[in-house]
């Protein structure tokens, strides 16, 4: 009963009504839920925009993990991913992303130590090199990281 009308409210409106019903939506279930939740994703409140990610990335239904890795892989395209984001993506190990953070990491963007993180445990060999060119730039805490990883992918 109540379904139809947090739909409404989660979709339009104020951003902190939007949010509050969406939350709701989130928890009762609804057939429109990832419609709702790709709505929130393309609002201008950018506080709306991250609960509704927050929310959206806990989920692990195939469609949400979808709509989720879709809205990471176009933010990778300009900014490094937040904490959730890189959850996410560790979570899920989807190899789309790999280009994406290697031009962060090169850009020096974001948690550096995060990034390399990410790159060594999905990324596979074909990172190497990047990590390789990269190493005489970083700090000490991401030096040790990239020889650790450098070092379990045998990198002379």
């Amino acid at each position: 009963l109540w379904g139809d009308s947090l739909y409404r409210l989660s979709t339009t409106g104020d951003p902190a009504v939007r949010t509050a019903a969406l939350e709701a939506l989130s928890k009762l279930g609804h057939v429109k839920l990832n419609t709702a939740f790709e709505a929130a994703l393309g609002a201008e409140n950018e506080r709306l925009r991250t609960t509704a990610f927050r929310m959206l990335a806990r989920r692990s239904d195939p469609e949400s993990e979808d709509l989720a890795l879709r809205f990471t892989l176009n933010h990778l395209e300009s900014e490094p991913p937040s904490r959730e984001m890189s959850h996410l993506l560790g979570r899920t190990k989807d190899t789309r992303a790999v280009p994406l953070l290697l031009k962060q990491l090169d850009a020096g963007n974001g948690n550096v130590s995060e990034l390399i993180r990410l790159l060594a445990e999905f990324g596979g060999l074909e990172v190497r090199p990047a990590l390789e060119a990269a190493y005489p730039k970083l700090d000490r805490p991401a030096k040790v990281q990239t020889l650790a990883a450098l070092s379990r992918m045998q990198s002379p």
